[in-house]
């Protein structure tokens, strides 16, 4: 009242007042509120408030969470806000093009989000040197969009750099360090350079176990991973006690019914299936098919999956009624016969 609802420090109290809704939990009312204070925002040209940036980009924050639509077209508002009121080349800048190239990626609009970050790039070579952290963000980034362009050679020449870097200036233990050797490990995949790919996985693995312990998240994903690697060569063994080990893990560190641990026995079934072991391959999915039906509704894909293995396994054993009352089951679920 005492400024009016067209007045800077108005909107300044509406974007607090949005903060303390977020905190709250009151996440409708922070939308809503953020909504209405972008509107007075732009009416006022955006130069109300010294923190009209960060309120921006808050706002495309909230789009991308799916809780509007328009966020690329908030994020690019929010750029040239920042272009304008603190140069092509400031910080805040260039965090600003970095999410707005995550969001046209993120919205299947790859050939732009690489364009973008090429920029971004160019730009961020302008002022840091190439070992400085944002930088190798950007050129990390700048790869995986590389990767998903199809321009394979180009995402593998800069990982590896990227993983120089990082080895030199971090040290091979660094997470970021295990995250350069996990992506440079796909393009190597992707290029058919199982080798390069598996001796990579291998040593995340022995990191991994030594700075996250056996049963650490990150542990067991990248064991997940290396077993995937094996599986597309003649590895098979290796995949298969890889797998009894990630499952011998989970089940001493997590309930029965984990998600993960129930998705780790599917991944062995399907190991076992594949080199003839059926009757290991139903021992271990039976029982997880159970837990599985009890957690998930009708129709949900990892079901599907599920059932779709487990039939297979039944047939290839000789046990063709168990296998055909499975497919009548899979016959009637919503999401498969379009209802």
């Amino acid at each position: 009242k005492l400024h009016g609802s067209e007045h800077a420090d108005t909107l300044a109290a509406m974007y607090n007042l949005t903060f303390s809704y977020g905190e709250t939990g009151r996440w409708k009312e922070e939308s809503e509120l953020r909504r209405e204070a972008l509107a007075l925002d732009r009416r006022l040209a955006g130069a109300s408030s010294v923190n009209s940036l960060v309120y921006k980009r808050l706002f495309a924050d909230d789009l991308e969470a799916g809780l509007d639509g328009g966020t690329i077209e908030a994020r690019r508002e929010a750029l040239a806000f920042a272009r304008r009121e603190s140069g092509p080349e400031h910080t805040a800048t260039l965090w600003t093009m970095a999410e707005l190239a995550h969001s046209l990626s993120n919205a299947g609009r790859k050939k732009e989000a690489l364009e973008q970050f090429q920029e971004l790039l160019s730009l961020r070579e302008k002022s840091s040197p190439p070992n400085h952290p944002d930088t190798l963000y950007i050129k990390t980034s700048l790869a995986q969009s590389l990767y998903e362009n199809g321009r394979l050679d180009e995402a593998l020449n800069l990982r590896e750099e990227v993983l120089a870097l990082d080895r030199e200036h971090l040290g091979r233990k660094h997470k970021y360090t295990l995250w350069a050797m996990s992506d440079l490990a796909k393009s190597h995949i992707a290029k058919g350079r199982w080798d390069e790919a598996h001796r990579l996985l291998e040593e995340v693995v022995e990191i991994r176990r030594e700075t996250d312990g056996p049963a650490g998240a990150h542990t067991l994903e990248a064991m997940h991973q290396l077993a995937g690697a094996y599986g597309e060569t003649d590895g098979l063994p290796k995949q298969v006690a890889l797998r009894e080990e990630i499952l011998r893990i989970r089940r001493g560190a997590f309930p029965a019914d984990d998600p993960n641990t129930l998705a780790a026995t599917t991944y062995l079934a399907n190991c076992y299936r594949a080199s003839r072991r059926l009757k290991e391959a139903i021992e271990v999915q039976e029982p997880a098919l159970a837990a599985i039906r009890r957690a998930l509704p009708a129709g949900h894909p990892f079901l599907i999956d599920a059932l779709t293995n487990m039939a297979a396994c039944y047939e290839l054993n000789g046990q063709p009624e168990k296998a055909i009352q499975l497919r009548g089951e899979l016959a009637g679920m919503p999401e498969r016969n379009g209802k």
